[in-house]
């Protein structure tokens, strides 16, 4: 369930103009502009994003996001989001922040959480072993397919990388477009299900 679904479906936005101005990489600080048009094509607004490191008091939002994360095959009705109230979901973002590995990037617009990539190590699907700790990320709808996504993966990655960690892991169901993105950003097939491939990206 931690497939970026969100990462990698069509916007139901026109097409957006990224620019990136600033880059603090202790910080984990990225922000750009969106250019949002309207129908006719006239300029809309600007919208300034923001990735930067989760605020602890930002934690919560994980639940909701992990919703948002969850891919929903094209004709399918999506699940009630009480879905991940399971236990067998619950890793991902109970108690987090304690564990040794959590660590979790927020994409912001203004003072709203938009999306997140978030890690840590846990038994959960994309487990590969005790050391390794495994993905999560999500945007809400209407930021989908604008490269926030992407931006996030990557400083996520640079992050880790600076940290000494030695790979991430993942998965994602087969049909999910994600997949393309996950490759684009180093990921590589290690195993497979009937219905879900895991992926690493082996870093460094």
């Amino acid at each position: 369930f931690e497939d970026v679904s969100t990462l990698a479906a069509p916007s139901s936005h026109l097409p957006s103009r990224l620019h990136m101005y600033v880059r603090e990489p202790l910080a984990l600080v990225k922000s750009f502009f969106l250019d949002r048009r309207g129908a006719g094509g006239e300029e809309a607004a600007v919208d300034q994003i923001t990735i930067r490191n989760m605020r602890v008091e930002e934690y919560a939002t994980l639940k909701d996001l992990l919703y948002e994360a969850i891919y929903v095959p094209p004709g399918d009705a999506p699940p009630p989001r009480s879905v991940a109230d399971r236990p067998e979901l619950g890793v991902y973002f109970q108690g987090f922040g304690s564990g040794p590995l959590d660590r979790a990037l927020a994409a912001v617009d203004g003072s709203r959480v938009v999306g997140s990539v978030w890690c840590r190590l846990m038994d959960d699907y994309g487990h590969i072993d005790d050391e390794t700790p495994s993905l999560a990320a999500a945007l809400y709808p209407e930021y989908r397919g604008q490269g926030i996504g992407t931006e996030l993966l990557r400083a996520m990655m640079d992050a880790l990388e600076r940290e000494g960690v030695r790979q991430v892991s993942l998965s994602v169901q087969k049909g999910n477009p994600a997949v393309r993105l996950y490759r684009r950003v180093g990921f590589r097939i290690v195993r497979e299900t009937e219905e879900e491939y895991i992926m690493v990206d082996r870093l460094g």
